[in-house]
């Protein structure tokens, strides 16, 4: 099942936009947390995680037209899921990755372990309510004290979401820049960085992309997605060999595929930035 869509058009304000966005993100919620809830599917606690996370980056994209103080709690409850689910999400990765290698005993330990966890998480999910936060989260974005009502904050909502989106788009592909050139010269650390901060481009991209439709844009916006993916299965090895032993070296297929992702960063940092075209016009 794929993702629910953003329902943006070019001739929405900034605020309509948020809404519109926002309604997807709760919808992607439910439905992949009524995934982990009912099925032992590795996919679930990485898709939910991943809706929660888009979440977290339309909060932050449309920050100018919000009240901080309308946002915080619900943020700290969407962290908090995140969270309890990578538990979930770590024994899937590392069941998958090492599970092959540990022997028919050892990999029966590792599916128990992951089993457990999940039932864990589910029982925790439960305890805090988790399962209503996609209704949470409607209400929420009903509030009328939800947005800005200063004079800045009014002219914001009522700008056109073009002008938010391409400044968006802008700050965060100047931060993924400003990180650096070579990914094979970061430490695990400041890689982790650069993942977190492709992230944001990609689902800021996700969620403009009516704004700037077309093949030259898609093939833009598909090079960040497989970077992203690269820079996951990187992480996911690396976070198996931290298991294993700390000072354990890269092995082979960690140096090969931080190589090809090198490879796929310089294309892309030279590449012009797709939000620079002028969007379409109002529909």
């Amino acid at each position: 099942m794929g993702e629910p869509e953003t329902i943006i058009t070019p001739g929405m304000s900034a605020e309509t936009a948020f809404l519109a966005v926002i309604a997807a993100c709760a919808e992607a919620i439910g439905q992949h947390l009524s995934e982990v809830m009912a099925s032992d599917d590795p996919a679930g606690p990485h898709k939910a995680r991943v809706a929660l996370r888009r979440l977290r980056t339309a909060l932050d994209t449309f920050a100018p037209l919000l009240g901080p103080a309308a946002v915080r709690a619900l943020r700290h409850e969407a962290r908090d899921i995140f969270h309890l689910l990578g538990a979930v999400r770590d024994a899937d990765v590392y069941l998958a990755t090492r599970g092959k290698t540990k022997g028919t005993k050892g990999a029966r330990a590792l599916a128990r372990e992951a089993a457990q966890r999940r039932a864990d998480t589910r029982a925790e999910l439960d305890r805090r309510g988790a399962r209503h936060f996609p209704e949470r989260l409607r209400a929420w974005s009903a509030q009328a004290d939800l947005f800005r009502s200063d004079e800045a904050g009014v002219a914001a909502r009522r700008a056109p979401v073009a002008e938010l989106a391409g400044e968006a788009l802008e700050r965060a592909f100047a931060d993924l820049r400003a990180r650096g050139k070579r990914l094979s010269r970061m430490d695990d650390k400041a890689r982790h960085g650069f993942r977190k901060a492709l992230k944001t481009l990609r689902y800021q991209g996700e969620f403009f992309a009516p704004l700037w439709p077309g093949p030259e844009a898609d093939q833009a916006r598909a090079a960040v997605a497989a970077l992203q993916d690269d820079l996951g299965l990187l992480n996911d090895m690396a976070n198996a060999r931290r298991r294993e032993g700390r000072h354990s070296p890269p092995v082979a297929a960690e140096r090969q595929a931080l190589k090809a992702a090198d490879a796929a960063w310089k294309s892309l940092r030279k590449a012009p930035g797709w939000w620079l075209a002028a969007p379409v016009g109002p529909a």
